[in-house]
């Protein structure tokens, strides 16, 4: 099957935009060519009076424009003797804060990002990452030969940290472009959520709107969990599956492990019944015992009250009990019959069984035959999904604001496509689900004709892993063309069924329950369909 799509004609055709960082000014950290928030705010044009550290400096606000990315203005310097105009970062760092240079993304105590070059790779609480006019005016002084400034630069850097702007360099390791905190992440987390809880952000939000993918949450949960995955998943699972399958060939076990879970089904259900009628509900039967009173002289019999379920009242706990005796004997009664019923088609599954494990036994590569399947599932995953990520990455990316309070705003990306992108998108999903289906149905031929040659030959010897790959053959020469037609219905199927489910997240989003009720409905007319074509082939 050929993996191809249509061409897609994008200036961002990149696969960092889509698990890049974005700052604080929407720009994707490593990509977007801009030196954007330089010299805004703290680095305006400061007058100073003095000499060396020993100057006053007076703010002179300048004409700097807040989102100008590309200018390298610069004031003249002043003709005043007794003073000179500090000109600030903005020119003498515009290069260091060029987006571009810094993949990584940094967060600071706001929620929101800057790109730095690289992650801190230890703890410096004297260093500070902050938005890059600020960070501009901290680096402007812990470069200065004074002491004076650079001690100034630690002051300013905890000034910036407690308005959030700023934060101390932590160490940290690279995760997909973003700097994880190593140590005390729970502590970070914590006591960045009370700062931020504290001027009024809703920490929910926030951590909702950083949510990753399923694809990134696939990756972190793989690399955190790969030893069970792969020991308990893989190796223990195969190691069991292995004594079963030689358990499963000697005689009567198979037969004693299924009729015992038959017979464990019907006691589940008959002896609760029994003991309800037969223990329980003979209880309400009878309150006291007959007896006899004397009154001057004479005596008078007294019968015993009788009690019992009166269907006329069906609440009374009499008539509970009861019914749930009947309930019981019922389901109970109503499974032997179909075990009664099913009792030839539960012997053939058992000879069945037991036939499949002998054959297994005789070619034992088919245990390993799943595994060939995988590694081809792989070899086309990989172009896939390198494919799909480009397509993804080629989208617009639109800066959303997400806001908390009413003064306090962050910047969220998001992706726009168009019509053809989207179309390039739903035909790779349609691939993907023609190349499984194919392989599936390729590994499920192969099987047949393995199974099939072993139970037709009389002469059990010649049968062996040559078998099975002869079987293979025949599937590639003879049976190809109906694998192929028969995944090709399945993915047909399947991908007007991923274009329904499309389609009812619109509607819920929308909040129509109109269409949401019929795509419901169509879509499980469309489950059964494939259910029955997945029966048929």
């Amino acid at each position: 099957l050929p993996l191809m799509r249509p061409p897609i004609h994008s200036s961002a055709l990149t696969t960092h935009s889509s698990i890049s960082g974005m700052d604080y000014m929407a720009n994707i950290c490593g990509i977007d060519d801009k030196v954007c928030g330089v010299g805004y705010q703290e680095a305006k044009q400061e007058k100073c009076v003095g000499y060396g550290d020993y100057q006053v400096c007076t703010k002179v606000y300048g004409s700097f424009p807040k989102d100008d990315c590309e200018s390298t203005y610069k004031k003249s310097a002043s003709d005043d003797d007794d003073g000179a105009v500090w000109d600030g970062p903005y020119n003498d760092y515009n290069q260091t804060y060029k987006v571009a240079s810094l993949p990584k993304a940094y967060y600071l105590p706001s929620g929101m990002a800057v790109c730095v070059k690289e992650c801190p790779s230890e703890n410096n609480f004297d260093e500070f990452i902050c938005e890059y006019d600020y960070q501009a005016k901290v680096d402007a002084l812990m470069d200065s030969d004074s002491i004076i400034d650079n001690a100034l630069a630690i002051t300013y850097g905890l000034k910036y940290t407690n308005e959030y702007k700023c934060m101390p360099k932590v160490e940290t390791y690279d995760y997909m472009g973003y700097c994880m905190p190593v140590a005390a992440q729970d502590a970070i987390e914590i006591s960045m959520n009370a700062a931020l809880e504290a001027k009024g952000f809703n920490t929910t939000q926030i951590q909702a709107a950083a949510d990753k993918g399923w694809w990134e949450m696939f990756q972190a949960d793989f690399y955190t969990s790969y030893g069970v995955i792969l020991g308990c998943g893989l190796g223990v699972t195969s190691l069991v599956g292995f004594i079963y399958l030689y358990i499963l060939r000697i005689p009567g076990v198979l037969a004693l492990v299924v009729w015992g879970i038959i017979a464990m089904i019907e006691a589940f259900f008959l002896l609760p019944g029994l003991m309800l009628y037969m223990v329980t509900y003979p209880e309400y039967l009878v309150i006291g015992e007959d007896s006899s009173i004397a009154i001057n002289g004479t005596d008078y019999a007294l019968d015993a009250v009788t009690g019992g379920c009166d269907w006329s009242e069906p609440f009374s706990e009499a008539c509970g009990v009861l019914g749930l005796a009947y309930i019981l004997l019922g389901i109970a009664a109503l499974w032997a019959c179909i075990i009664c019923c099913l009792r030839s088609r539960i012997m053939l599954a058992l000879g069945i069984t037991q036939e499949a494990a002998r054959a297994v036994a005789a070619m034992p590569f088919l245990i390993f035959f799943p595994l060939v399947q995988a590694a081809g599932l792989l070899v086309f995953f990989i172009p896939w999904v390198i494919f799909s990520i480009y397509l993804a990455s080629s989208g617009t990316v639109v800066a959303e604001t997400v806001c908390y309070t009413t003064s306090t705003c962050i910047q969220v990306k998001n992706f726009e496509y168009s019509d053809e992108q989207l179309g390039a998108g739903l035909y790779m999903l349609f691939i993907w689900f023609w190349t499984t289906q194919f392989i599936i149905a390729i590994g499920q031929l192969v099987i047949a004709l393995a199974v099939s040659q072993w139970y037709f030959t009389r002469d059990k010897s010649t049968i062996g892993n040559v078998t099975v790959f002869d079987s293979v053959r025949m599937a590639f020469r003879y049976h190809m063309g109906s694998a192929a037609f028969g995944s090709l219905i399945i993915a047909i199927i399947k991908t007007i069924r991923a274009v329904i489910m499309y389609l009812q997240g619109k509607a819920a989003k929308a909040k129509n329950r109109l269409a949401s009720a019929i795509l419901c409905c169509i879509q499980c007319c469309m489950w059964c369909v494939e259910k029955c074509m997945k029966f048929i082939n």
